[in-house]
């Protein structure tokens, strides 16, 4: 695959866009970590996630130059009975922007979609970010995201907190909450009881058990994310789930028991991660 774009031509700047398999490259990791918006669903781990729970097919596409990465951007594969079969970068993911050295590298990956699209007789392709598409195309449906700068101190952060958020903090640990840091399949086990209830109270099904287990194995076993649980006394009350590859790091779920809301559990377990971090 050729790409053309403005600043960018393949035939003078030696470039050439090839298709990547995260789960056959052992180095993916110190790869896509090059890049300075890499989080956690850029990872090795969240694309085996994706695979082994819902047998999701990686496509991912690199722009090359003399060997080095330009841009990178994860699309999956994914077939429905009802929708057919798609492209999605990336399924189950909250948000996943195209890695890229510089604006012209992310649109030089645009050219390679539409005959890779007809290759594998997609119907659709969902891209989760706007660096890819040409300027004038108007999006879907947007969202807002929330950052937080964790460089602070963990008393900078507090000081920075709205009044009603440290005293929620106050009145969880005034109330004999306490909280731990796990990353085994027990403390995933004990959140996931939670994540069943709540979603249960928000009408939405919730993910398959097997998917939090392969969390667990390729994501929070080897480091790159845990648990938190809170109990009063020896009872789980609320859990969290962080996961954090490079210099980024997400809360990617929460759950909580109802009837303990008025004690602010969730507030702990959100402290807790965040000072962890910090």
């Amino acid at each position: 695959m050729g790409p053309t774009e403005e600043g960018l031509t393949g035939s003078e700047a030696g470039l050439s866009v090839r298709r990547v398999d995260p789960l056959a490259l052992p180095d993916w990791d110190q790869r896509v970590a090059r890049f300075s918006g890499a989080t956690v669903f850029h990872s090795r781990g969240w694309c085996h996630v994706l695979h082994d729970t819902y047998g999701h097919r990686p496509h991912y596409l690199v722009l090359e130059q003399a060997g080095q990465w330009q841009a990178c951007l994860p699309l999956m594969e994914v077939s429905s009975r009802v929708t057919g079969r798609r492209a999605v970068s990336l399924p189950f993911t909250d948000f996943c922007a195209c890695l890229a050295q510089s604006e012209a590298a992310a649109r030089a990956l645009w050219p390679a979609l539409p005959p890779l699209a007809r290759e594998h007789g997609w119907k659709r392709l969902e891209l989760r970010n706007r660096e890819v598409v040409p300027p004038e195309t108007p999006p879907s449906v947007e969202f807002f995201g929330h950052t937080l700068d964790l460089r602070a101190s963990r008393e900078d952060l507090q000081l920075r907190m709205e009044g009603s958020a440290r005293r929620s903090l106050r009145k969880a640990l005034h109330s004999g909450l306490k909280s731990e840091l796990a990353t085994d399949l027990d403390a995933m086990a004990a959140y996931y009881q939670l994540h069943c209830l709540t979603r249960k109270r928000h009408g939405l099904p919730p993910q398959p058990w097997r998917f939090f287990q392969n969390l667990q194995r390729h994501l929070l076993g080897p480091g790159g994310g845990f648990v938190v649980l809170v109990r009063k006394d020896q009872t789980v009350i609320a859990g969290a789930v962080f996961l954090h590859f490079s210099s980024q790091a997400v809360y990617k779920f929460g759950a909580s028991d109802l009837s303990a809301q008025e004690l602010r559990p969730n507030n702990l377990a959100m402290w807790t991660g965040m000072s962890y971090y910090c």
